[in-house]
């Protein structure tokens, strides 16, 4: 890899962590390029600006799990291992806790919103058809953004102190009995309005 290629990866990893622990508003561009040890004027260089960092940063992780739920025979397996790894503070960015920092972000929610329907939710809808249905899809994504949020973001010692196979082996339980819902019927959808492929928490 290129010299230029690994300082723009750096780039990438380091306002990852930012954007996902601080969020996208209270994180600055000159705290990103001293954590990373580069003079701040990179960041317009390899991006443009501020939202074109997050944007760069956001379309990587959107492509990998894109990348997954399209050509994997077996999406779900790669998504619980892939929330079943808590955060490490030096580690990459990761997709629950960049969307529970900035889904209500006044200058990014709305982009992170749209993207993860278009490229996560609505291609998982699409990939599990006929064995769980939309409702589904968004319940599961509840119950691995609520394991990122009480583990990663609460600390909670009774999810933080089991084994990466342990939270998998539970979220596998929690996505069966999901899976085994009927779906809601159109009385309940009139009540509660269409399903958008979002976890409530993240619908506009």
């Amino acid at each position: 890899m290129k010299k230029s290629e690994r300082t723009r990866q750096l780039l990438l990893d380091t306002a990852g962590r930012h954007f996902q622990h601080a969020g996208y508003s209270a994180s600055a561009l000159r705290d990103i390029a001293g954590e990373a040890g580069v003079d701040v004027a990179l960041i317009a260089h390899y991006f443009g600006s501020k939202p074109g960092l997050f944007t760069a940063v956001f379309d990587a992780l959107l492509e990998w799990h894109e990348a997954v739920i399209v050509s994997h025979p077996d999406p779900l397996s790669v998504l619980i291992a892939e929330f079943s790894q808590p955060a490490t503070a030096d580690g990459p960015p990761r997709l629950g806790l960049m969307l529970l920092a900035n889904a209500r972000d006044p200058e990014v929610g709305a982009e992170l919103r749209s993207g993860f329907a278009a490229r996560v939710s609505e291609p998982l809808i699409g990939r599990l058809s006929g064995t769980v249905t939309a409702q589904g899809v968004a319940l599961i994504f509840a119950v691995f953004l609520g394991l990122v949020q009480a583990r990663d973001g609460l600390g909670m010692a009774d999810l933080t102190g089991l084994s990466e196979d342990r939270q998998a082996d539970l979220l596998n339980q929690l996505i069966g009995a999901i899976a085994d819902l009927p779906e809601i019927g159109p009385a309940d959808k009139a009540a509660q309005g269409e399903a958008s492929g979002l976890p409530a928490g993240l619908q506009n």
